[in-house]
């Protein structure tokens, strides 16, 4: 659920980058750039999400940090 959800905001991601390069000007690269945020926010997300997945390890090696949105059950 949790990474179907960060696949779905690097879908939304691309979609603000494309819709903002119809743009002009300083919109343009302002939406450009919120697109690439988003996009490389929930790749880095992703990433981890699955190395804690297939490891079993917690993706924060400084305690709780982060378990309540990425907590790992098997």
């Amino acid at each position: 659920m949790k990474l179907g959800l960060l696949l779905i905001a690097l879908g939304f991601g691309y979609k603000v980058y494309a819709e903002a390069a119809k743009e002009k000007g300083g919109l343009r690269s302002i939406g450009q750039g919120v697109g690439a945020i988003i996009m490389a926010t929930s790749l880095v997300a992703s990433a981890l999400l699955i190395y804690a997945y297939s490891t079993g390890k917690p993706i924060c090696p400084y305690g709780k940090i982060g378990t309540s949105a990425f907590s790992v059950t098997r």
